[in-house]
């Protein structure tokens, strides 16, 4: 079959979700900051090879999801029916008229799905015509008897996990679902089943470890968890606001009319509690503020309400994959107190922001009556907001996710290691260096790796000196571990004495002249360490070996000078 120019996906959402538990359908419920339907439908509607995504949900849910979804770009829902096989069908007869050649169906409570597994289910079935997504099996599998007991296993290496979307022929599958209706069968739990019944050869190709169905509350918790892990990025912001009192019967706080004698002066509502956490939120973003955002000579915000502020800022966030991860407000005033309509306001702030209100804080003092709000001439607040998104890191060079900061770890590891570093040494390196490969540890790397080298040695040594460590454990190389154990070579007397990697060659200097134009560089060769190399070292010797020890004389014990060994000795 040749490449489907039409791909439509059905996306199932009318089931109830009883086994997730109590929270209403699992498909509305948030996790991560957005409903799961809207994470498992986005995938979708912004694919460049779907043109159509067909909802399929409950009629009672109508309200539920146009809440859930909105801005993505689908067709109407049409009802489901009492089954998942029932609901399928009815999806298949709305997308009829558009004559799709394939077409994907999807369960929503697989909010997880990427494109790379859309796409793959879009190429496997112009190949094949039917196609589902599979994972191997991990754990082995048993087969019991209605007691309990187990009856066979299955091997392993055979056993796979099907997930969706599965993809098929639109008038194939079709044509099989309304067969089954005729035949009165409506006990398939996929459509892979209900394929297979009716003759058709499904292929397979590779699903996704993380596409996994949300089904009991433990799901939903695993999946939080793992979801927060992957946010690294995270940022807090501050704000502060203030508006004066003039003529008015009410002032609005954090979204909540409050009655007063006076009212505020201000171009919208003048809700100072909303406007410090929108400050605080896009000041965590870098995106200015909230007069560059609404500015006041603007007269659409003439009495504009202040909670359409808050859901823009929350929008900027979540537009980068990112949620809020705490909310704080703190009012200034004299009057109208604040403490019997506290929770009210973290309420409404709960419900504006869509963060969980055990993440918003409403907290109240006064000025002691000093200053414009002592004189009860107006109302301050500060606000902050933090922030958690999986955006990159950039501190002062190339921005760096976490996966590229893991794969920069391993590579200082290996280099330690090359270097002969001992483990430990290497270990407390690579962490280190981590922080460092921020900024310019990737051009050292390129530049020379014996380079990186002295800075492991000059930062451990510092380590080493702060901490009352062992000097012996930042040597690299086999003098290094002669330090440790004694030279065991024949013929070779004790090292020297000074506390100092006489190996060291002397800093890079950069010379125009040399061959390679003016950003060649060049080694200056040096008998003795340069100056800024010379850290004077701790050495515990009781961590000497028992080699070194046995070989010690009085004289050197004492303080004087090795024997000579045919080299010369430091000034």
């Amino acid at each position: 079959m040749p490449k489907p120019e039409r791909t439509a996906a059905i996306l199932v959402a009318a089931g109830r979700g009883l086994r997730a538990g109590a929270g209403g359908p699992k498909q509305y419920r948030t996790i991560g900051g957005q409903t799961v339907i809207y994470r498992a439908m986005e995938a979708f509607s912004g694919h460049p090879d779907v043109f159509a995504v067909q909802p399929v949900v409950n009629p009672d849910d109508a309200a539920l999801f146009d809440e859930a979804v909105a801005g993505l770009r689908h067709r109407p829902p049409t009802p489901g029916g009492a089954t998942r096989q029932a609901s399928v069908h009815a999806g298949l007869e709305a997308l009829a008229a558009e004559k799709p050649d394939v077409v994907l169906i999807h369960d929503a409570a697989r909010p997880f799905v990427t494109a790379a597994v859309i796409s793959r289910a879009i190429s496997a079935a112009g190949r094949t015509g039917a196609a589902i997504p599979v994972i191997p099996v991990t754990d082995t599998i048993k087969l019991t008897s209605d007691a309990g007991d187990v009856e066979a296993t299955p091997e392993r290496a055979r056993l796979r996990i099907a997930q969706t979307p599965q993809a098929f022929r639109f008038d194939v599958i079709l044509e099989a679902h309304r067969r089954a209706a005729r035949e009165g069968r409506s006990d398939f739990t996929d459509d892979a089943a209900l394929a297979e019944w009716a003759g058709l050869t499904v292929a397979t190709f590779e699903g996704d470890a993380a596409n996994m169905k949300l089904t009991t509350p433990e799901d939903f918790v695993r999946e939080e968890a793992r979801l927060a892990s992957q946010l690294g990025d995270i940022r807090t912001g501050t704000g502060y606001d203030v508006h004066a009192f003039g003529d008015g019967d009410h002032v609005m706080i954090c979204g909540v009319r409050v009655p007063h004698t006076r009212g505020f002066l201000a171009h919208s509502d003048g809700d100072v509690g909303l406007h410090a956490l929108v400050d605080a939120i896009l000041g965590a973003l870098a995106d200015g503020d909230i007069g560059s955002h609404f500015p006041p000579s603007d007269a659409k915000w003439k009495g504009a309400s202040s909670d359409q502020f808050l859901k823009y800022a929350v929008e900027r966030v979540t537009a980068r994959g990112g949620r809020i991860a705490n909310l704080e407000v703190t009012m200034i005033c004299e009057r109208p107190k604040i403490g019997p309509l506290r929770d009210t306001m973290r309420a409404k702030i709960a419900e504006i922001s869509g963060v969980h209100i055990s993440r918003v804080a409403v907290k109240a003092t006064t000025s002691e009556r000093l200053g414009f709000t002592g004189r009860e001439e107006g109302i301050a607040a500060t606000a902050s907001a933090r922030s958690a998104s999986p955006g990159t890191i950039r501190a002062g060079g190339p921005d760096m996710g976490g996966s590229d900061a893991r794969a920069l770890s391993r590579s200082l590891l290996d280099l330690c290691r090359m270097r002969k570093l001992t483990i430990a040494t290497a270990e407390s390196c690579t962490g280190g260096l981590v922080a460092g490969a921020l900024t310019d540890i990737p051009r050292l790397l390129r530049r020379d790796r014996s380079r990186l080298r002295h800075l492991f040695e000059r930062g451990q040594a510092g380590d080493a000196r702060r901490q009352g460590g062992d000097a012996g454990d930042v040597r690299c190389g086999e003098q290094g571990n002669r330090d440790r154990d004694g030279d065991r070579r024949a013929g070779k007397g004790r090292r020297r004495p000074c506390g100092v990697d006489h190996r060291h060659r002397g800093p890079w200097r950069r010379d125009a002249g040399q061959a390679g134009g003016p950003g060649a560089f060049r080694r200056r060769r040096a008998r003795w360490p340069h100056p800024s190399s010379r850290t004077a070292v701790r050495r515990d010797r009781a961590q000497y070996g028992a080699a070194t020890l046995r070989r010690r004389s009085a004289a050197h014990v004492d303080g004087a000078r090795a024997p000579a060994t045919g080299r010369k000795t430091p000034p």
